[in-house]
């Protein structure tokens, strides 16, 4: 295993990752169709 595959894997399962596009839960996602605050 590569050393590229190795820190995909762990990033795709970092709950805390502030920079994950598809984290359902992040408060701060622009593209976001169910917050009712989005501008």
């Amino acid at each position: 295993m590569t050393l590229m595959t190795l820190m995909t894997l762990m990033t795709l399962n970092d709950p805390n990752d502030p920079n994950d596009p598809n984290d359902p839960n992040d408060p701060n996602d622009p593209n976001d169709p169910n917050d009712p605050f989005q501008p």
